[in-house]
């Protein structure tokens, strides 16, 4: 999802993924998967087969553990700001807990082409030889429309083809 951010003489765009499930949902689709798997091995070890149960806290334990991961990477953002001469790139949660400031001037957008046609264009922000990936969890539309929007405020891009991308 990218949402633009217009405050003042500040601009920027909020990337985050797209993520339609909330916490109380996680927590609801993990005790129905919990209640099911519980009454079949419930039923099988009134049968005799015992040796289920465990088998089955650890099935319910390693879906919930990898569902709430899951929803807690997608929670993520990040933020791109455009002030003045500075760009910032933020990453984190709601409050960005990793930020790098540079020159406007000294960055520049590289963008890869899709190496396949299952694959997905790459965005980088290039400066002072270090290369920060921008949107990597977006899919091909939003990564367009980022694209557009950083050309469109100032910000230099250049077109790597798909036989230069892993450079």
């Amino acid at each position: 999802m990218v949402r633009e951010i217009s405050e003042h003489n500040k601009w920027g765009l909020c990337l985050r993924p797209n993520c339609s499930a909330t916490k109380g949902q996680v927590y609801a689709f993990i005790s129905v998967i919990a209640l099911l798997s519980f009454s079949i091995a419930l039923a099988w070890a009134s049968l005799g087969f015992w040796p289920v149960i465990p088998f089955a806290g650890f099935e319910v334990s390693l879906v919930g553990w990898l569902l709430i991961a899951n929803h807690r990477k997608a929670q993520r953002q990040q933020m791109i700001m455009l002030d003045g001469d500075q760009l910032v790139l933020g990453e984190g949660g709601e409050e960005c807990e990793h930020t790098i400031s540079m020159r406007r001037k000294e960055v520049f957008l590289q963008v890869n082409q899709p190496t396949s046609c299952l694959a997905t264009m790459d965005l980088y922000l290039i400066f002072d030889d270090r290369k920060c990936s921008v949107g990597s969890f977006l899919v091909e539309d939003e990564k367009v429309l980022v694209w557009e929007s950083l050309k469109g405020h100032g910000i230099r891009d250049e077109v790597l083809p798909w036989w230069y991308a892993n450079r």
